[in-house]
């Protein structure tokens, strides 16, 4: 029996997508089970215990929480996870990982050059921001921002390149950044396409 040696990694989280991938290096031993914990506050947004699988590759995937409502996804915020390994010998090993959630890319697709105010009704739980800045792989873009979220942009968009905002809620510091957009031409018209 060989006792497990073993790292993992979250990956950042898209608010509409359907699980959160681990990736874990096994570096000596064998994982025979794992089990996934979350904070109070993961759990007040819908995450729940449970007993997770790896797969071949050494990848665990946890379903984010599904609601029948599809306007409502877990809040994007940064919220902890415990994931415990047990490997052959019956030795237990504890990760401690934050991960983070982001804001999903499609409502980027409706209002970009548009109101956000969809933010503050179905994602935020009734924040405001204080802050919205839009950014391409450059950098940050210029933008104008309005008071009551409302913010108007507009750049030299180019199909097939990612195009994401940071925001920071108000009374808060922290930036929560969406998923990123990237604009496909469309025969309906429609220009963007998460």
């Amino acid at each position: 029996c060989v006792p497990l040696q073993c790292s993992a990694v979250v990956d950042t989280v898209c608010a509409d997508a359907a699980y959160i991938r681990v990736a874990t290096h096994v570096v000596q031993g064998k994982v025979k089970s794992s089990s996934v914990q979350f904070n109070a506050a993961a759990k007040a947004h819908g995450f729940h215990d449970t007993t997770a699988v790896v797969a071949a590759d050494g990848s665990i995937q946890i379903p984010l929480p599904s609601l029948s409502d599809t306007t409502r996804y877990p809040r994007p915020d940064t919220y902890a996870m415990f994931l415990t390994l047990q490997d052959t010998c019956g030795n237990l090993q504890t990760d401690t990982m934050d991960f983070h959630v982001l804001y999903p890319s499609w409502i980027i697709v409706q209002r970009w050059n548009d109101v956000l105010a969809l933010y503050n009704e179905r994602y935020n739980g009734g924040y405001t921001f204080s802050s919205i800045r839009w950014f391409d792989k450059h950098g940050l873009i210029d933008g104008r921002g309005d008071h009551n979220s409302y913010i108007y942009v507009l750049p030299n968009l180019a199909y097939g390149e990612p195009y994401w905002a940071e925001l920071i809620r108000m009374g808060e510091s922290q930036a929560i950044r969406t998923c990123n957009c990237i604009p496909q031409p469309s025969s309906d018209g429609t220009r963007f396409a998460p």
